[in-house]
């Protein structure tokens, strides 16, 4: 998940020293899209891509 800082996650998570917090993820329900405002519909609906770099390690499982 982009923007997962540690060093952040530690206060509010209490994950003590001895604990090296390495990933996050996101945990909810999907809303309904019509409540976005506009410019957070237009990000949504807009397509995703990978970069070449990325999608390269996972040529190495096909």
């Amino acid at each position: 998940m982009a923007g997962f800082d540690a060093d952040k996650a530690r206060p509010p998570f209490q994950i003590p020293p001895d604990y090296e917090p390495v990933a996050t993820i996101a945990i909810g329900d999907l809303g309904n899209f019509q409540t976005l405002p506009e410019k957070l519909q237009q990000q949504e609906s807009t397509p995703r891509t990978c970069k070449e770099n990325w999608l390269s390690c996972w040529r190495v499982y096909e």
